[in-house]
């Protein structure tokens, strides 16, 4: 088990579901769009291996995402 305690998410979903829309302004506010699998899937890589003591390479991440 990689996390052995968590707090208890502090962002509703319509905030989530909304970030990708984030304007300051006229100025888009830099995001993260969890709804394109793409960042799906990295960021499904990228949490088990949030705890490895070695960490990871950007080669490690790109090789664990291919198809």
């Amino acid at each position: 088990m990689s996390v052995g305690c968590m707090d208890a998410c502090c962002v509703s979903d319509e905030t989530l579901e909304y970030l990708p829309l984030t304007q300051v302004g006229q100025t888009k506010v830099g995001r993260i769009d969890f709804n394109k699998p793409r960042v799906r899937r990295v960021t499904e890589v990228v949490l088990p291996l949030s705890t490895v003591p070695t960490g990871l390479t950007a080669s490690e991440l790109a090789k664990r995402c291919a198809p």
